[in-house]
């Protein structure tokens, strides 16, 4: 599924292409740091009563799924 025209997908990728490699990694760490402030509003509201421990392994069940969640320990 591809919701974007040819010419605006073309101007996207000249847009990164432009783009110092310090703005490329700046513009990767902020989507990063989006995706991971949307998983914590997610865990949260999905179990709210969790303690700290719980939530951060739900965080990474939720990024790495069932095998790394169960390596956190308290």
């Amino acid at each position: 599924m591809n919701d974007t025209t040819p010419q605006i997908a073309q101007e996207m990728i000249d847009r990164f292409r432009a783009m110092s490699p310090q703005e490329r990694l700046e513009r990767g760490a902020s989507l990063m740091n989006a995706g991971w402030e949307f998983a914590e509003i997610f865990v949260r509201k999905r179990f709210p009563e969790i303690n700290e421990l719980e939530f951060k392994r739900e965080l990474v069940r939720y990024f790495y799924g069932d095998a790394m969640a169960a390596m956190i320990r308290s």
